[in-house]
């Protein structure tokens, strides 16, 4: 009886861990390319951006900054790709809607 119970146990271990070995890996944010990078010019919308880069991996709006630090903060910026110090990066920076500028590491 101690062996069919062990056996049973066993095989719903490696049926938990196989159904979670099923499961895809998380896939990397991906990386705008240099020539969308270019195609990114001062004044497009945010909605024209999205349309060339599509969805940022972050925002920070500047709505979402405290009270004191809004005062100085002017632009929102979003950022596509990975993280500066771990490889390619692009961030645009909008004031009032628009592009102000934009930056890129690793392009």
């Amino acid at each position: 009886m101690r062996i069919a119970f062990y056996c049973l146990l066993i095989a719903v271990v490696l049926a938990v861990c196989a159904a979670g070995c099923s499961q895809p890996a998380p896939t990397a944010p991906r990386l705008p390319t240099k020539s969308e990078y270019d195609r990114i010019t001062e004044g497009m919308t945010a909605a024209e951006v999205e349309a060339i880069l599509g969805a940022p991996v972050s925002r920070v709006e500047k709505e979402d900054m405290p009270e004191d630090v809004r005062a100085v903060w002017k632009e929102d910026v979003w950022r596509w790709g990975g993280r500066r110090q771990f490889g390619k990066d692009v961030r645009v920076y909008f004031k009032d809607g628009k592009v102000s500028r934009k930056e890129s590491f690793g392009l």
